[in-house]
């Protein structure tokens, strides 16, 4: 499965754009942020660039002063004062995928830019509005089991939960129940946790081949800001797709 694109991916993604097209090294960007009193060297904006080290949130909000600078900081080492206009926050989260924030929550990124800046309207609002009302249907649903399973396949909570449903009609924690239940009910406690662990890891297996095989569940694709969208919400395959998994299943 690919890595999930976390907010550091995504933004030290494109940090490194914005770099390479001025022509900066990494040293320069280090530079400026020394000048800015960051304890940053050429390795902490390469681990950043490649989403391996967590910007700060005060590093964040410096991240548009630091390239405003850039520009400037040439004229600083002759002696002359940097040119001191920030650019904007919005303009360091990219366009394209989708931005995972936590294991239940990914937006895109028209949305999260359009929440970084604070210029958001009626159609963002009901964006904000629907993903919050997905959220509240999955809570009473989703379990530990789904969490783990979100963070070992690099998806969300909300993947997890559509996934499950296409493939066994119903939740991950709900199957491992089940195929629990089916071993007896006279198995020791140790014994019968041992068996859900392995359970467990064996849905989570089941659940990134068809993940692997197939994507997540489709969701309406990105638009243009003003555009309404439910962001958030997760539209299940047509129902071909579950025949499939579960002939699968059958030949197993």
């Amino acid at each position: 499965m690919a890595e999930a694109n976390t907010l550091a991916r995504a933004v030290g993604r494109r940090i490194r754009e914005l770099r390479d097209a001025h022509g900066w090294v990494q040293e320069d960007v280090a530079a400026i942020a020394r000048v800015f009193g960051l304890d940053w060297t050429r390795a902490t904006v390469a681990a950043i660039e490649t989403g391996r080290r967590n910007l700060s949130a005060e590093e964040l909000l410096l991240l548009p002063v630091l390239f405003g600078n850039l520009r400037g900081f040439a004229l600083l080492k002759d002696g002359e004062p940097p040119a001191s206009k920030p650019e904007d926050l919005d303009d360091f989260f990219p366009d394209g995928e989708e931005v995972v924030l936590t294991p239940s929550v990914s937006l895109l990124p028209e949305l999260l830019r359009a929440l970084v800046s604070g210029r958001y309207g009626k159609d963002e609002k009901e964006r904000l509005d629907s993903m919050a009302a997905t959220m509240e249907g999955l809570r009473g649903e989703a379990g530990e089991a789904e969490e783990r399973a979100a963070l070992r396949l690099g998806v969300t909570v909300v993947d997890i939960m559509a996934t499950g449903q296409r493939l066994w009609g119903r939740s991950l924690t709900e199957e491992r129940d089940r195929r629990v239940a089916e071993r007896g009910s006279d198995i020791p406690l140790e014994s019968r946790r041992a068996i859900r662990g392995r359970v467990t890891r064996k849905l989570i297996e089941e659940l990134g081949a068809v993940l692997e095989e197939e994507g997540p569940p489709e969701k309406e694709s990105p638009r243009a800001v003003g555009e309404k969208s439910d962001v958030g919400k997760r539209i299940v395959r047509p129902k071909a797709r579950a025949a499939k998994a579960m002939t699968r299943r059958g030949r197993r």
